[in-house]
């Protein structure tokens, strides 16, 4: 099984640009980080 990298810095930054705020950003990246680490249970 191969590792997927997940560049957590960019996809808050790319939340924040569309108009979501630091924290939510925040919060949605580790959410869907989290989730993809499930993912394989």
């Amino acid at each position: 099984m191969s590792a997927v990298s997940f560049d957590t810095l960019k996809f808050v930054k790319t939340l924040e640009a569309s108009g979501i705020d630091e924290k939510q950003a925040e919060a949605i990246a580790s959410a869907y980080r989290d989730a993809s680490v499930d993912r394989d249970l």
